[in-house]
C-alpha cells in the first residue's frame, strides 16, 4: 500500500508538471494567436471570433471593428518591441521541454513546432 506521504507527493509532483505544461500551452497560444484565414489579418480573425461566440450584432460588429483597428498599430508597434524577448523565454522554454523527451518525441516535437511556426508566418504574412 502506498504511504500518505508519497501519495501527496505524487500528486504534488503531477500538478506540477501539469501545471507547467498548461502554461507552457497558454503561453503559446497567447503569443501566437491562430494563423488568419487567407486574405484576413488578425483584427478580421479576432472579429469573427467575437461574432462567432458572442453572436454579435452587426451594430456591435461595427463598433468592434472600429476599436479594432483604432489600436491594432498600438498593439503591432508594441509587439514589435517586446517580440525579441518573448522569442527568448519562447526558446529557453523549448529547451527545457525538450530536455524531458525521448529521442522520438523530440523529432515529433520540432515537427510540430516548424507546423506552428509556418502557419504563425503565414498568418501574420496575410495580418494588418
Amino acid at each position: 500500500m502506498i504511504s500518505s506521504t508519497r501519495r501527496a507527493a505524487a500528486l504534488l509532483l503531477a500538478t506540477f508538471v501539469l501545471g507547467a505544461a498548461a502554461g507552457a500551452a497558454l503561453m503559446a497560444y497567447a503569443t501566437h494567436p491562430p494563423a488568419s484565414p487567407p486574405g484576413k489579418g488578425r483584427s478580421a480573425w479576432y472579429l469573427d471570433h467575437l461574432t462567432r461566440n458572442l453572436a454579435l450584432t452587426p451594430v456591435q460588429q461595427d463598433s468592434v471593428k472600429a476599436v479594432l483597428d483604432r489600436y491594432t498599430p498600438a498593439m503591432d508597434s508594441l509587439m514589435s518591441e517586446i517580440r525579441p524577448r518573448l522569442d527568448t523565454v519562447r526558446t529557453a522554454m523549448r529547451s527545457e521541454i525538450a530536455r524531458f523527451l525521448d529521442p522520438r518525441q523530440q523529432k515529433e516535437y520540432d515537427e510540430m513546432r516548424q507546423k506552428h511556426e509556418r502557419e504563425r508566418k503565414a498568418g501574420r504574412a496575410n495580418g494588418p
